[in-house]
């Protein structure tokens, strides 16, 4: 039975370390991509209607004055400037992309975490599989050359603080290890 504890011990350790890090890698990319949708959706928008309108007064020299058709194609310069150097629909598909990645870790992960784990073979290939699935997860972190956001970076820091109290892919993981070592603990008395 110690044998089993000692497995345990190890598949906690070890399962634990890819249940945070799958978690906090996959929020973070979900806020970002969030952050960046937040910003593309209204500059296109916002580009879209006054493109649409300095257009239309060039077409009928009467639907707005020309102060105001100016501040609008200045503003439109300005957003479009601000949209081709920053790229946010891009920076959106890019964390979105991330967060997919992700999300096939994260399966992956469930597909491991819920086998059964009743017997010491069973525990063995679930160790087994988590280092593979951890070596996996290495290498392809290894294998991107992603450009670090500060700014979302920041962000995703303070929705750590404020809203998101565990950023891990599997929620109940501490529980039910308590659950399992309790399990043994009853085996073993």
């Amino acid at each position: 039975m110690s044998n089993h504890v000692e497995l345990l011990d190890q598949y906690k350790e070890i399962i634990g370390a890819v249940n945070k890090d799958i978690g906090f890698s996959w929020w973070k990319r979900y806020i970002a991509a969030a952050f960046w949708a937040n910003i593309s959706t209204p500059l296109n928008l916002a580009l879209t209607l006054i493109t649409a309108v300095t257009t239309g007064q060039a077409a009928s020299q009467d639907l707005i004055s020309k102060e105001n058709n100016f501040t609008l194609s200045i503003t439109a310069l300005i957003i479009s400037t601000v949209n081709t150097f920053f790229r946010p629909y891009d920076q959106m598909n890019t964390h979105l992309a991330e967060m997919k990645q992700w999300a096939i870790f994260g399966s992956k992960l469930d597909n491991l975490y819920y086998k059964p784990d009743d017997t010491v073979e069973q525990l063995q290939e679930k160790l087994i599989a988590s280092y593979e699935l951890f070596n996996e997860i290495n290498t392809y972190r290894v294998s991107k050359t992603f450009k670090n956001n500060f700014f979302t970076d920041l962000i995703h820091i303070l929705a750590r603080l404020i809203c998101l109290r565990k950023d891990t892919w599997i929620k109940s993981f501490d529980k039910d290890f308590e659950r399992k070592e309790r399990q043994l603990e009853t085996l073993n008395a």
